[in-house]
């Protein structure tokens, strides 16, 4: 009978095991890709006058009254994003400022990329690329044109000088920003922090899995100073009809006004410094 036992339970010990070290390996934090600090000083931008107070508030507190010129931004981050069970990434973004972006994304088991991931708008059009899987629809589309502005708080200057882009006042601790998409515009209401003066969350109507809009919500949970400017360190994003954060990204490096091209080629740039990024810096881009 004691043999019989062991017989049943011991196959379900080992498989209880592998489920655990399975589980283990998705919770290492991976070592982040290559990056550097670094700003090209493309000058400034005078903060508009007829901003709604919260939004002036919040310029002159994260930069002050003159705002940095940003025509081109990478930003490295690690994160932890929920499909089922909790996972580990690392990634990186680069932004041509209210035109394109493209994310490229590695999942990792005890830190060794598993599953390669592009997201990104580029040329008006969104993309998402899970392993081999490529997807695209005119509901990707709204939806990444989202991100371009959502992420804008780390581009300074793009909130006030894009003529397409403007603020409307709500209240003294939120304003609505509106942004091109397509031949409409979509809405994203701002709050802010009534201590700090810094953004606190960005909430928008963004398409999830199809024609559907969801609530969509991009909470501000901490920020350091980096090239003298306030900058978001860390983000969650959460569906408002799951009622938690989806996933949590630290920024963990900024780069304003550098060459792009390597991350995105086809990029719709006005301009760009001169000087390129390593390429060390740049892994898994290719869209074949």
């Amino acid at each position: 009978m004691g043999r019989l036992a062991s017989f049943i339970i011991m196959p379900g010990l080992w498989g209880l095991l592998f489920l655990v070290i399975g589980w283990l390996g998705f919770q290492i934090k991976p070592r982040p890709f290559p990056a550097q600090s670094r700003v090209h000083n493309l000058g400034t931008v005078n903060l508009p006058p007829d901003l709604p107070e919260p939004v002036r508030r919040y310029y002159l507190t994260a930069f002050g009254p003159h705002i940095p010129r940003v025509e081109s931004l990478v930003v490295w981050a690690r994160a932890r994003i929920r499909r089922g069970l909790w996972m580990s990434l690392r990634s990186w973004v680069a932004h041509v400022p209210g035109y394109d972006f493209r994310r490229y994304m590695e999942v990792t088991w005890f830190g060794l990329p598993v599953l390669k991931v592009i997201d990104e708008y580029v040329k008006g059009k969104g993309m998402t690329k899970v392993g081999r899987q490529e997807a695209t629809s005119p509901y990707i589309d709204q939806a990444a044109s989202l991100i371009l502005w959502a992420e804008a708080a780390a581009m300074p200057s793009l909130l006030i000088s894009d003529p397409r882009a403007h603020w409307e006042a709500v209240d003294a601790s939120s304003a609505r920003l509106i942004v091109p998409f397509e031949e409409q515009e979509d809405v994203i209401t701002v709050r802010f922090d009534s201590q700090t003066g810094l953004i606190s969350r960005m909430e928008a109507m963004r398409n999830k899995n199809g024609p559907e809009k969801v609530l969509w919500l991009v909470d501000f949970l901490s920020w350091g100073r980096f090239h003298n400017a306030l900058l978001p360190t860390r983000i969650s994003i959460t569906w408002a009809d799951e009622n938690k954060p989806w996933s949590y990204w630290d920024w963990e490096a900024f780069e304003w006004n550098v060459d792009i091209t390597n991350y995105i080629p086809e990029a719709q740039s006005p301009a760009f410094a001169d000087e390129p990024l390593p390429m060390n810096a740049v892994s898994g881009v290719q869209k074949g």
